[in-house]
C-alpha cells in the first residue's frame, strides 16, 4: 500500500509502504522481536532534518498498528568517503535521535548510504554476525 501525503514541514512530503509481516501458524508475537510497521521515505532536502521530520509527521499519521512505541534505523542518502566520518556525521544523528523522541520513537542507527559505500552512526560492521549492543531499544515492557 502506498499513500501520500504532504507533512507540515515546507514543500517536503514522505511516502510509505507497509508491508505485514505474516507469523508463522501457532509461534504467536515474541516480545522481543517486534515487527515491522513501515518503510517511510522522503525526497531529498537541503536540511536532512527537514525529511526526517516529514516521515516522523507522516509516522504519526499513519498509526502504529496499536503499538505504543516504535524503532528505526534511517538510510540517507547522502555521500559517502572512506576513513572517519565527516564533521557534523554524529551530532546529525544526535539531532535526529532527540527529534524522534519527541514523536515516540527510538532511533537505533543513522545510515548514511551512496552508491558505492555505508557508513553507521552505532553499527561497527555489516557482518552477519551479531554486534551487542547495537540495537539498544529500550525495555519497555513494565512501561
Amino acid at each position: 500500500m502506498e499513500n501520500l501525503r504532504a507533512a507540515t514541514t515546507p514543500a517536503v512530503a514522505c511516502r510509505h509502504e507497509t508491508h505485514e509481516q505474516a507469523e508463522p501458524p501457532g509461534a504467536g508475537r515474541r516480545p522481543d522481536r517486534g515487527r515491522g510497521l513501515a518503510v517511510l521515505h522522503a525526497r531529498r532536502t537541503d536540511s536532512v532534518d527537514w525529511a526526517l521530520e516529514a516521515c516522523l509527521e507522516h509516522f504519526e499519521t499513519i498509526g502504529r498498528g496499536g503499538e505504543t512505541h516504535a524503532a528505526a534505523v534511517v538510510l540517507c542518502d547522502e555521500p559517502v568517503t572512506d576513513g572517519p566520518p565527516p564533521p557534523g556525521f554524529l551530532a546529525t544523528f544526535e539531532r535526529a535521535r532527540r527529534a524522534s523522541v519527541r514523536h515516540a520513537v527510538h532511533l537505533v542507527d543513522w545510515i548514511g548510504c551512496d552508491d558505492d559505500l555505508f557508513r553507521c552512526a552505532r553499527r561497527r560492521t555489516f557482518e552477519l554476525t551479531a554486534e551487542p549492543g547495537w540495537w539498544d531499544v529500550p525495555d519497555l515492557s513494565s512501561a
